[in-house]
């Protein structure tokens, strides 16, 4: 264990207002901040990586040689803002604040310890890098081995211009969802991270016309067969699974209605169906038999809309509470631009299924600390906290807490708030999502 002796003041570079600012930190009560204006104490560690966490800054830095260095990733936890550190440390000081310095995975582990739920996680996107680039080979597609090369090539780590781009780079991953034993390998495995990321309640989508192209093998029964094994598979752990059917806004009506009434017919295996891809305006009515449907057979709704930086976002969110009844909206962040519509949906009670790191990498805004999630909390809109395609993005759950806690200031306190409500919204049984969660869920 390294020790060492801070003789100087630790600062950042606010990424906002790019003063130099003390960081509140973490000390050794758990995961509540340390407010402490002059000095900070970390909690033990076994190596030199260390990370400074609080309402106000979530920072990972390694020190090497009393020289501070910056990495730009710690087990999952990507940063996007300047840091500059102004400190010296000595090993043989007689004053100042001893500091010893916990890990990185022990920095990791206590945003893991957080129970969470996860409502809006695309299962086609939800994989292991190292699961994707064996399969991909094994396949015989042209998936680079070489990890740079492969993120490079199949992976979204940088903006698109807009969603239409963006839902391109699905091409390569959806190649991989070939057989039924690959099917249930990844849902299986996407369980486990959910249970490794702390998840409690985690709600997987899927397009069942998504993974059936290209695949004229796998029937919709094959898929979801696949998927409900992959699921039950993962039965011993301490999770509650649910699965949402994606019916597609760019299908054909015909064959949109024959996708809803795959959903419908499998209730027993579904909890809830969603209306997916870029908005169309006026044409989602003509998906309102396919969810009055769904609903008749008990299933919950929510659709993907108010995702775009488009003038009618506000309105598709709108149209898709009023006249489609939606539950939840997926993202909808561009009702912050229209009060009349925020007002509507903090009445009609709605959740908004927020996603920052994708609305990032889709250019539905322009950066993560730019993101509209807390004036929309804050003006009393109903969030939770979701990764969206982790694997796609190379993130994880963790990372958009870390993002929340560094760019938006969220508390502990108000990460359990939007836990509490996102359980609430969850579209699985009562019974199975209070057997999980450990507070009661209104």
């Amino acid at each position: 264990m390294r020790t060492g002796i801070i003789t100087g003041l630790v600062r950042y570079s606010d990424f906002r207002s790019k003063s130099p600012v003390i960081i509140p930190i973490l000390g050794d009560q758990g995961f509540l901040p340390r407010r402490d204006p002059d000095w900070l104490k970390l909690a033990p560690t076994q190596d030199k990586a260390f990370i400074l966490m609080g309402g106000a800054a979530h920072i990972s830095h390694v020190l090497d040689d009393n020289k501070p260095g910056y990495s730009e990733r710690f087990k999952g936890l990507r940063l996007f803002f300047n840091v500059t550190l102004a400190y010296h440390v000595s090993q043989n000081s007689s004053s100042g604040t001893q500091v010893i310095m916990p890990s990185a995975h022990e920095a990791h582990s206590a945003l893991e310890k957080l129970p969470k739920v996860e409502l809006h996680c695309h299962l086609e996107a939800c994989f292991r890098r190292q699961t994707m680039m064996a399969l991909g080979a094994s396949l015989g597609l042209d998936a680079p081995q070489n990890v740079k090369e492969f993120c490079a090539e199949w992976l979204l780590t940088e903006p698109e211009k807009n969603l239409a781009v963006a839902l391109q780079k699905f091409s390569n991953i959806q190649s991989v969802w070939a057989n039924e034993s690959i099917i249930e390998r990844l849902t299986y495995e996407a369980c486990e991270y959910g249970y490794n990321q702390g998840i409690k309640i985690f709600e997987l989508r899927y397009s069942p016309d998504f993974i059936a192209a290209g695949h004229p093998e796998l029937t919709f029964d094959k898929i979801h067969r696949a998927i409900v094994a992959g699921i039950e598979r993962a039965s011993h752990l301490d999770i509650a699974v649910g699965l949402i059917g994606i019916v597609q806004k760019t299908l054909p009506t015909k064959q949109a209605a024959y996708t809803g009434d795959f959903i419908a017919a499998h209730n027993d295996t579904f909890v809830g169906i969603d209306m997916a891809d870029q908005d169309i305006g006026d044409e989602i009515m003509r998906f309102a038999p396919i969810i009055e449907k769904a609903r008749a057979a008990g299933l919950h709704f929510t659709t993907h809309a108010g995702e775009e930086p488009v003038p009618d976002a506000p309105r598709h969110v709108y149209e898709a509470i009023e006249h489609l009844g939606a539950e939840r909206i997926g993202h909808g962040i561009h009702i912050i631009r229209d009060s009349a519509v925020m007002d509507y949906v903090i009445e009609k009670g709605v959740m908004l299924e927020v996603c920052p790191t994708s609305n990032w990498l889709t250019s539905s805004v322009p950066s993560t600390a730019e993101h509209p999630v807390r004036r929309l909390m804050e003006a009393g809109v109903q969030v939770s906290i979701n990764s969206d395609d982790p694997g796609l993005f190379d993130i994880d759950l963790c990372h958009e807490y870390a993002l929340m806690q560094s760019e938006h200031n969220f508390s502990v306190a108000e990460f359990d708030r939007c836990n509490d409500l996102a359980a609430s919204h969850s579209f699985i049984a009562p019974e199975r999502k209070q057997a999980v969660w450990p507070r009661p869920i209104e």
